[in-house]
């Protein structure tokens, strides 16, 4: 004899080996286990008869018995496949950034993966094998570029298939970042003017992200729109509006802006408007005679 340990199961009456591990049969537990060679247990499931006597190995599945059934077995062992130490490089970005994925793929069976994919977003992308064994474990990899429109927490996985079960990692997130837009250079003209007057708003736009502008212009407690002139959304865009004032008095106006990804900010005008009656009320006392003008017209009193 040259060696023995005792057998996991009481009750051992069906015994193979698969190349690598010892699978031995207990009848008393109803179970089938697999050993290392020094006889420690690896894994073990319920025998799908409930009297397992024989146990053969054909390359790739066990064989079993069960007189009590009068049938036998095929039984897969395969073991499924793991993904481990899922990393992507960088953590956060902005839009535009190219991150680099990695995976560990690890079967005990030495399966070559079907797939080894992963989701980002509402994407999917077969990553590619690197170095290291089926066994061991090989690094799987890809890179995948965040859309102009990516912003905020994007959610990312792994999925992989030994062609036989299917594995997959638990939900990570990766930051994509939001520049707030910046407004420049405010200014309004005519900075006067009588009523009824049209009075010109310009600023400009900037966006690191390069994120087309909402541009508004409060002027008074009136907001208005304003357009595009000219330039580029990165290194600034002009927008402008003409706005007609037809009531006298003094006007104050700031600029607001938003990216559309919740970055937003404001700016004040510098000066305020000064809009004036074209044709003011003026009084002249002639002895007892008042000489009153109301726009344009004389009055004559006495």
């Amino acid at each position: 004899m040259l060696s023995s340990f005792n057998a996991p199961g009481p009750g051992p009456l069906g015994l193979t080996y698969d190349g690598e591990h010892l699978w031995v049969s207990s009848q008393s537990a109803e179970k089938i286990y697999e050993l290392d060679m020094n006889g420690y247990v690896i894994s073990s499931f319920s025998s799908p008869g409930p009297v397992p006597q024989g146990l053969a190995f054909d390359g790739t599945n066990l064989w079993h018995s069960d007189p009590n059934k009068d049938s036998i077995y095929k039984i897969s062992i395969n073991h499924s496949p793991t993904l481990s130490n899922l990393s992507v490089s960088p953590k956060s970005g902005k839009a535009g950034t190219t991150f680099t994925f990695e995976v560990t793929y690890t079967d005990k069976d030495g399966d070559s993966p079907d797939f080894v994919k992963l989701h980002v977003g509402s994407e999917t992308i077969l990553m590619e094998q690197g170095g290291g064994t089926m066994i061991e474990g090989v690094i799987y990899r890809c890179d995948w570029t965040a859309s102009p429109s990516s912003r905020g927490q994007v959610s990312y996985n792994v999925t992989a298939s030994d062609g036989i079960e299917k594995v997959e990692t638990s939900p990570s997130n990766l930051t994509i970042q939001n520049h707030s837009p910046i407004l420049e250079n405010p200014s309004v003209s005519p900075t006067s003017g009588e009523e009824g007057s049209a009075f010109t708003f310009e600023v400009t736009y900037r966006d690191n992200d390069g994120d087309q502008g909402e541009i508004e212009v409060k002027v008074g407690e009136t907001t208005y729109q304003m357009n595009e002139v000219d330039g580029d959304y990165s290194t600034g865009m002009v927008y402008r509006t003409d706005v007609t004032l037809d009531k006298s008095g003094t006007y104050s106006y700031s600029f607001s802006a938003s990216d559309g990804h919740g970055g937003t900010c404001e700016i004040s005008g510098e000066k305020k408007i000064n809009v004036s009656s074209p044709f003011p009320l003026k009084l002249v006392l002639i002895g007892i005679i008042a000489i009153t003008v109301i726009a344009g017209v004389i009055v004559i009193a006495k």
